[in-house]
């Protein structure tokens, strides 16, 4: 990576509290526990990424406002820089169903926020309903569901996200744009 002149960054993943559940629940947050279960999670998870000294924190697939808040409170001393995406779903909400507008104003002090780990036509709908000050990370998934009682996929696979709809995240906003779930390097080397 050194030897190829671009300035190329390692972000390390801080993913929710729901993946380690393994019931499909990071997709839908509302776990149902408090804060100072969810930063008992999150804190020894952090101290070791931040040790590593990664070129970013990536706090991603976050369904829930009320998980953000609490690794918002365990990064503000935090000398990495670090973004915040959250999965959404229809009607520019969350996963957990929190305004998408409200979860944007709660991640101000990051470096960007956005969306991950969504289907691509969303993503046009979310960003409009929203007002940012710092750039926005985009990097949807194929569009494909997962089915966490039979833990599959659902969907066409149908991969990747036409060039408008690419278009359209960078007029509003979007400055750093890649995909997740079901998206692979030829979709990457598109862009």
């Amino acid at each position: 990576m050194a030897q190829s002149g671009k300035d190329i960054k390692v972000a390390a993943s801080v993913g929710p509290y729901g993946a380690a559940m393994a019931d499909g629940s990071e997709y839908r947050g509302n776990y149902g526990v408090g804060k100072s279960a969810l930063k008992e999670f999150h804190a020894k998870r952090l101290e070791l990424l931040i040790a590593s000294n990664p070129d970013i924190l990536a706090l991603e697939t976050m369904p829930d406002t009320q998980e953000v808040e609490v690794l918002l409170d365990l990064l503000s001393d935090c000398p990495i820089p670090y973004w915040v995406s959250y999965s959404c779903k229809e009607g520019n909400a969350t996963n957990a169903g929190q305004i998408f507008a409200s979860a944007v104003d709660l991640a101000q002090s990051a470096m960007a926020v956005g969306i991950n780990c969504t289907a691509p036509e969303l993503i046009t709908g979310l960003l409009s309903s929203a007002v940012s000050s710092i750039p926005y990370v985009v990097y949807p998934n194929s569009g494909r569901k997962w089915d966490a009682t039979n833990k599959v996929w659902i969907g066409t696979n149908e991969v990747g996200f036409a060039d408008n709809l690419v278009k359209e995240w960078i007029e509003l906003g979007a400055q750093f744009i890649g995909g997740c779930c079901g998206i692979g390097p030829n979709e990457i080397a598109s862009l």
